[in-house]
């Protein structure tokens, strides 16, 4: 058999090739009268021929090329965790705020816009799941719940890395020590290059993910979530994180810890 490699095409099939040689020599087992009768007739004509087949198998095969995805989410390298520690030590916690929106401040306290003061955004970057951040967003501490359990919620942070652009395709949301209503369902993270005053503009801000938290499933008490994945290749100084979705109706939303990761 001959086989035959063509790297482009993968196609399993079997052709025959039929091809006719002559042999020069008599055919074993040719009866004597056969020949002297042959040598009588015609003494110079060519002995017979014997036709032999040769059948030939062409196999074509084809390889399968592979792409790498532009859309999956699963990963089977190890992430790298980023270090939040941001520039000048200052985290920027917000309330009121949307996606592609202005930051509005909030400040301590215990009503709407507010925050606990010791419980303040600077504890989602303090890698301890011990502490917390808990903010009030429009209610305030003890409200009634709306029927749209609408407190804590357009609540988040932002702030500058102190070691400047940093890719960031990855986050996980770790909950807090107990209240499993208070825990964030549906967050966002957006990017920017700017820094100062130019992060409270929304125009200032690029969205980099906007979905489940990864803790839709209550993973218990100061656990974290699955990884989010999500895809981004440009490099930001500056990050915001946002939560518009929370587990139940509660007077707040909470978190312990936000990690970043590059894959």
């Amino acid at each position: 058999f001959a086989s035959y490699m063509n790297m482009n095409n993968i196609i399993s099939a079997d052709q025959i090739i039929v091809e006719v040689h002559h042999s020069d020599t008599n055919e074993p087992g040719l009866s004597e009268k056969t020949i002297n009768e042959e040598e009588e007739n015609a003494s110079d004509t060519q002995p017979p021929k014997r036709d032999i087949l040769i059948m030939v198998s062409i196999v074509f095969l084809k390889t399968t090329k592979t792409h790498p995805s532009t859309t999956g989410i699963r990963k089977t390298q190890s992430p790298n965790r980023i270090l939040l520690i941001a520039a000048n030590g200052s985290v920027n916690s917000v309330y009121d705020t949307y996606v592609g929106g202005n930051s509005n401040a909030a400040t301590p306290g215990r009503a709407s816009g507010q925050y606990i003061a010791t419980e303040s955004p600077e504890q989602v970057c303090d890698d301890t799941l011990s502490t917390k951040y808990l903010s009030f967003g429009a209610c305030e501490e003890g409200a009634k719940y709306d029927n749209d359990h609408g407190c804590g919620l357009h609540t988040g942070f932002y702030f500058e890395l102190a070691s400047g652009p940093t890719l960031v395709n990855g986050l996980t949301i770790c909950t807090a020590n107990d209240y499993s209503e208070r825990d964030p369902t549906v967050v966002s993270l957006e990017g920017s290059n700017l820094t100062g005053g130019n992060l409270t503009l929304g125009k200032s801000w690029t969205l980099l993910y906007n979905g489940s938290s990864g803790i839709v499933v209550d993973p218990g008490r100061e656990q974290c979530g699955s990884i989010i994945v999500f895809s981004n290749t440009k490099e930001y100084k500056s990050y915001r994180f946002l939560v518009s979705g929370k587990r139940h109706r509660s007077d707040c939303v909470q978190y312990s810890e936000l990690y970043l990761y590059i894959y």
